[in-house]
């Protein structure tokens, strides 16, 4: 791919496309081991798609889909698209960029704020006596693992009806 296309951060700054930058966020960011032959298909097939200023969450939507047009070819892009759509996920919810650093602090204040916001806008019928609860305690046994128990459907049933 042409190193002309430029890339537009969250920040609004803007880079130009970098391939390895992509590769090293597949080993860096995903939770599943993914051969580099798979992984250089679908950055193949997903960068046909990109254009000059290409946000990042576009690039991520793009990876999604082409992933799941691949679920077909081999089972493996199943567990790509979810790991990816759990990173859009987490990005959204959090909104700040995850590491491996702050990752359990994010998700546990944000099981926290959530159910606050849900009862102060009475959302989904939430009941003010949730919030009697120990959510600090609460928080601390979230299995944050299970969320790679989602599949790519489930995953994205939950993403749409809920976030």
């Amino acid at each position: 791919m042409s190193n002309s296309i430029s890339i537009q951060k969250r920040s609004l700054n803007h880079e130009n496309f970098q391939e390895n930058k992509l590769k090293n966020f597949f080993e860096e960011k995903l939770n599943i081991s993914v051969e580099p032959t798979n992984r250089d298909l679908l950055i193949s097939k997903a960068e046909k798609q990109f254009f000059d200023n290409i946000s990042t969450t576009q690039i991520t939507n793009t990876l999604i889909l082409t992933a799941t047009s691949l679920i077909e070819k081999d089972p493996i892009f199943d567990k790509i698209a979810t790991q990816l759509l759990l990173q859009k996920t987490y990005r959204k919810v959090f909104q700040k960029k995850v590491n491996s650093n702050n990752f359990r602090e994010l998700y546990q204040q944000s099981f926290i704020n959530s159910l606050k916001i849900m009862v102060e806008k009475k959302k989904k019928n939430a009941d003010p006596k949730l919030l009697e609860f120990d959510l600090e305690k609460l928080s601390q046994e979230l299995v944050l693992e299970r969320d790679n128990l989602f599949n790519y459907i489930g995953l994205e049933v939950v993403y749409s009806r809920y976030l």
